[in-house]
Formats: structure tokens, sequence, C-alpha cells
């Protein structure tokens, strides 16, 4: 298994996560903290739009929107299994 960190925009549909870090001012933590969203929560991607749409996230069973912008500022940890050869 690879460990990986991603933005949250970049994760794929029906991914799963892990959040390790964010890339913003303390209000925009502090916002997405009151909304469950914080280091060591568990995530996954619901679904992405097209050209620069905003993301749905599932947090503890609780799907959460997030525009694009926001969502670039989230670092999450993947695991990808790897066939090794």
């Amino acid at each position: 298994m690879k460990v990986l960190q991603k933005r949250l925009d970049q994760m794929l549909f029906g991914e799963w996560g892990v959040v390790v870090a964010f890339e913003g001012g303390l209000g925009m933590v502090r916002r997405l903290e009151a909304m469950g969203l914080r280091r060591g929560t568990p995530i996954r991607l619901l679904a992405s739009q097209p050209l620069g749409g905003p993301v749905v996230i599932e947090v503890a069973g609780t799907r959460i929107v997030l525009g694009r912008g926001i969502a670039k500022r989230v670092i999450v940890q993947t695991c990808s299994a790897t066939k090794d050869t």
C-alpha cells in the first residue's frame, strides 16, 4: 500500500482520506472545524463538479459541500493499493 498526500480537490470519486493539514488562515480553519472537518478526520469524496464547481464530501455520515477554492486548501492523506511486480 502506498500512502499519498494530496489536495482534497485532487481526490478521486469514492476515495477515502484523512485530513492532515489546512493551507489557510485561522478563520477558514475555524469555519471548517465548525463543520466537523478537523485534522485526523476521515473523509470520502462523493462528487466533484466539473469546470471548477464544488466538491461534495462525507464527514462522519454527513454530506458537506465545499467550494473548489476551499477544497484546494485541505490536504488529505490517502492510501492506494499498488501491485508490486
